[in-house]
C-alpha cells in the first residue's frame, strides 16, 4: 500500500507541483502574445481542415455535430498524447535535481500532468463554441463527463510513471511510445466517427483502450448514454486497475534504480 500511498502525497502536495507547473507554462510561453492558445489555434485549424475534408460526404447540420466531435477527441487525445510522450523524457531534464536532492520522482508527474492540463483547459473556449452552434443539448448527462475525465486522468497519470521510469532504463522506449500512439491515434475514432466502420469490424474497437477511455469522457458531452457507454464505462475501470497493477510492479522492480541510468 506504500506505493498508492505516495501517489496519494504527492496528490494532497499540490502547492508544490501546481506551482511549478505554472511557472513552466510561463517560461514556455513568456516570449509569446498569446501564450498557450498557439496550440489551440493550430488544433483548431486541423479540425476545421478535416471538416472540409469531410463537408462534401456529411449535411451542413451533421458536419457542426462532427466537428464538435472532432473538437472534443482531438483536444483530449493531444493532451493525453503530450503527456505520455514528454514522460519519456523528463527524469533527464530533472537529472540534476534528482541526483542532488532526496525527492520523490512521482511529483515530476504531477507537475508534468497539469502542465498540459493547463494548456488543455483553453480548449473548452472552442469546445464551447462548438457545442453552442451544434445541435447537442446541453443536460443532466454532461456531468457524467467529469467521471470520465477523472478516469482519464488517473490512466495518464500511472501510465505517465511508468514510461518515465521504464525511458532512463530502455532508451527504445521512447521511440516505442511514439510509434504506438501514431498507431492508436488511426486506430481509435477520433478524426473519423466509427458509424463509418463495417458493422462486422466494430467489435475490433473493443480491444482498443483509448477507444473506451474517450468514449467515456466524449459520449456524455455527445448525449449518448446507451448501452455502449456503459460497456466502455466497466471496461475503462478495468483497464484503470490493469494500468495501476503494471505501474506497481514497475514501480516495486526499477525506482530504486533509477538514479543509476541518469
Amino acid at each position: 500500500m506504500g506505493f498508492f500511498s505516495e501517489f496519494k502525497d504527492c496528490l494532497l502536495d499540490y502547492k508544490y507541483w501546481s506551482h511549478f507547473s505554472l511557472i513552466n507554462t510561463k517560461i514556455k510561453y513568456r516570449d509569446t502574445v498569446i501564450g498557450p492558445f498557439w496550440n489551440v489555434i493550430s488544433q483548431t485549424i486541423l479540425i476545421l481542415a478535416i471538416a472540409f475534408g469531410y463537408s462534401s460526404f456529411v449535411s451542413n447540420k451533421n458536419l457542426l455535430d462532427f466537428v464538435y466531435y472532432i473538437a472534443i477527441g482531438l483536444f483530449t487525445w493531444t493532451f493525453a498524447v503530450n503527456c505520455l510522450n514528454d514522460s519519456t523524457s523528463i527524469l533527464d531534464n530533472k537529472k540534476n535535481i534528482i541526483l542532488e536532492q532526496n525527492i520523490n520522482i512521482k511529483f515530476f508527474i504531477f507537475e508534468l500532468v497539469f502542465s498540459n492540463f493547463i494548456i488543455y483547459l483553453h480548449s473548452f473556449i472552442i469546445i464551447f463554441i462548438l457545442l453552442i452552434i451544434s445541435s447537442i443539448k446541453i443536460n443532466i448527462y454532461f456531468l457524467l463527463s467529469f467521471l470520465g475525465l477523472i478516469v482519464i486522468l488517473i490512466n495518464i497519470i500511472f501510465l505517465s510513471y511508468s514510461i518515465m521510469v521504464l525511458s532512463v532504463i530502455f532508451k527504445d522506449v521512447k521511440k516505442i511510445v511514439e510509434n504506438l500512439l501514431l498507431i492508436i491515434f488511426f486506430s481509435t475514432p477520433i478524426i473519423w466517427s466509427e458509424e463509418l466502420m463495417n458493422e462486422k469490424l466494430k467489435f475490433i474497437l473493443n480491444f482498443n483502450p483509448s477507444y473506451h477511455l474517450l468514449n467515456i469522457f466524449k459520449n456524455p458531452l455527445l448525449n449518448k448514454i446507451d448501452q455502449q457507454y456503459f460497456y466502455s464505462l466497466l471496461a475503462s475501470f478495468i483497464i484503470s486497475i490493469l494500468t495501476m497493477t503494471i505501474c506497481y510492479f514497475i514501480h516495486k522492480k526499477y525506482e530504486k534504480t533509477v538514479k543509476l541510468y541518469l
